[in-house]
């Protein structure tokens, strides 16, 4: 056979035999992707895996936590939401607010939070109702941060609306005989301890049975994120509250 023949046959199985490998693949199957027409082949489309959500975690009474700074705009905007849920849900789920502050030496006179030692100070002044007066709390809590808190630059017009506060709650006393001794430190020093154990560095932060609360900032959205975590949803959890958005997305 002529030899130019020969190898023009050669040339054809050649190409043959590649096409087939191209289309086919090693198993001898079309490979995934090819189009067995031509032998072009796609790339497999890359999958996304789809995102996990964490599970509620839910209890027959929640626990909420709020951690605060007595001074912080966005910690006081968020009392002011946070106060209608209290009084709704008191009864079915446990409330704390906890202040984050630093607490060095033996007594108040040290203490700093991020606005300085005054509100350090008005941290542990609110600890001491909370401890003593736990039913006067929110109560002055909601007027402290309504007549109060804008003047917690000038210390002589801010003590002056404290006290007219606590007269009107009839806590004044009590209040000064926490905050004469050194209970009032050890109250705080005591919230640093629980803050700095649990990692919580921003004001407000609020937690529902040890899970971050990342919703709206309305008493509506609060109150829903709370009643989600109930093994039973308590009747109160029906009460529709305001939606209103009067507490900004930023912290201290």
């Amino acid at each position: 056979m002529n030899r130019g023949i020969i190898a023009g046959i050669v040339v054809i199985v050649i190409a043959i035999v590649l096409f087939a490998v191209a289309v086919l693949g090693t198993s001898g199957s079309p490979s995934p992707g090819c189009d067995p027409r031509d032998g072009t082949c796609t790339p497999p489309a890359l999958t996304t895996p789809s995102p996990t959500t964490t599970p509620v975690v839910k209890t027959a009474r929640p626990t909420v936590e709020l951690y605060v700074m007595s001074f912080c705009p966005f910690g006081v905007q968020v009392e002011k939401v946070m106060k209608p849920v209290v009084a709704l849900l008191a009864n079915s789920t446990d409330f704390r607010v906890y202040y984050i502050a630093n607490v060095p030496g033996t007594d108040l006179s040290t203490a700093k939070s991020l606005h300085g030692n005054a509100e350090a100070i008005e941290d542990a002044r609110q600890l001491c109702i909370l401890a003593h007066s736990p039913a006067s709390y929110w109560e002055y809590l909601g007027a402290f941060d309504t007549q109060c808190y804008s003047l917690w630059m000038n210390q002589t017009q801010l003590g002056a609306c404290q006290q007219n506060v606590t007269d009107q709650l009839g806590i004044t006393e009590t209040v000064k005989e926490c905050m004469t001794g050194n209970e009032g430190y050890e109250l705080l020093k005591a919230d640093s301890a629980a803050v700095n154990g649990a990692g919580i560095t921003s004001s407000p932060t609020i937690m529902i049975n040890g899970q971050k609360y990342t919703g709206r900032r309305t008493s509506e959205s609060i109150k829903q994120g709370i009643c989600d975590h109930f093994d039973a949803t308590p009747e109160a959890c029906s009460t529709v509250l305001s939606t209103e958005v009067v507490a900004a997305s930023g912290s201290c």
